[in-house]
């Protein structure tokens, strides 16, 4: 769906149809199987994307958990929601606005759960996640608003490819964490760092020293408490709203990003470059021919990730799942880095986009007009 915002003055003189008057309201229906997760809107005027959201026009959205769906000790945590922004990062509040670079003070024994949501709009503004004490355990429990089959311990350097390292934040990805100090852990300040750069991520250790990373200090503090645990790491999965490929062959897709601010060569004029069918499964590989790492983003449709750079994932791997949004390797000594992956188009029927997320080079022309007929 495309749809204008307009401010009161020009929404008194246009007559385009495609124009909405400023105060019209919506109603969302969530149907029964949509994922519950940690979701975002922003501002998406073409041309001027990037100026909006890097701006603020953008908040959080929290599809909740339905009752007994999750293990209780997540059910039962206090939640959190981090956004990382232009300006740095953001606790939000849900009842509007939020407190920038906060500290958060937990107790030996707390858990709770931060949902993080990446909405910075800059070519620097890939993160990892990381905790510089051991005393604060980080489970990665969702991806983009889908929860995992198995949470996930984060113990990664952080040095790892965006695209290899399954708690980086592409610009527009989101993580759900369960965060744990353990009933023993010394009291003290520690930092979780999100460091800000694709210098630090294809070691580009001449650069580094112009990286400032995002950090959130977490005070551990206070009489320690007995919150729930469990060492059983299994979770739901994604639900009954998305399928389990098998192993059938699907219609293979292949578009490519790059070079220059373009897809499949062209810059975004909105017409419709690939149709797809209502009801059916595809298979995409998603080419990156450009010498920078860009996000690939899809509205409506989230897919599952299968192989990387032609490489198949391993059945197990944190790397195989559900996602809208994911960095493409960069092309190597002549050949396109790639993505590929499964999608179900089973939901809706209409036109919506694919772009980069880095909001200013779709700005330039990298986004492309979809549809499902």
């Amino acid at each position: 769906m495309f749809l204008q915002v307009v401010p009161r003055e020009q929404s008194l003189t246009c007559d385009s149809p495609d124009f909405r008057r400023y105060e019209t309201k919506y109603r969302f229906e969530i149907p029964a199987d949509h994922p519950t997760g940690t979701f975002w809107y922003h501002a998406h005027k073409h041309g001027s994307t990037n100026r909006q959201v890097g701006r603020g026009l953008f908040g959080p959205l929290v599809v909740k958990d339905r009752p007994g769906a999750m293990p209780s000790y997540i059910e039962n945590a206090v939640e959190q929601i981090f956004m990382i922004t232009n300006r740095g990062l953001v606790r939000a509040d849900p009842a509007g606005g939020g407190e920038l670079d906060p500290t958060i003070t937990m107790r030996p024994g707390e858990v709770q759960r931060w949902r993080i949501i990446n909405a910075a709009t800059t070519a620097d503004s890939f993160v990892h996640i990381s905790s510089s004490n051991p005393d604060l355990e980080l489970h990665q429990i969702a991806f983009d608003g889908i929860t995992l089959p198995k949470r996930h311990r984060v113990l990664s350097t952080g040095r790892e490819q965006p695209w290899l390292n399954p708690a980086a934040l592409s610009p527009g990805n989101r993580m759900d964490l369960m965060v744990r100090v353990p009933p023993d852990a010394a009291t003290g300040l520690t930092m979780v760092s999100a460091l800000r750069s694709l210098a630090h991520f294809l070691h580009l250790d001449c650069v580094l020293a112009k990286t400032e990373p995002v950090q959130l200090a977490v005070r551990i503090a206070g009489r320690p408490v007995d919150h729930e645990w469990s060492e059983d790491d299994t979770l739901p999965g994604p639900g009954p709203g998305l399928p389990s490929f098998d192993n059938h062959e699907l219609k293979k897709r292949t578009v490519t990003f790059g070079p220059g601010f373009r897809i499949d060569g062209e810059a975004y004029s909105g017409q419709v470059r690939q149709t797809m069918k209502l009801g059916e499964s595809e298979e995409w590989t998603v080419r990156n021919n450009s010498n920078g790492v860009h996000p690939y983003h899809i509205h409506v449709n989230p897919f599952f990730v299968t192989h990387i750079d032609g490489v198949e994932l391993a059945i197990d791997s944190p790397l195989r799942r559900w996602q809208d949004t994911i960095a493409l390797p960069v092309r190597r000594r002549g050949e396109p880095g790639s993505v590929t992956f499964r999608t179900s188009l089973k939901k809706f029927r209409g036109k919506f986009v694919i772009h980069c997320h880095i909001l200013r080079h779709e700005d330039l022309g990298m986004m492309q007009a979809v549809e499902v007929v």
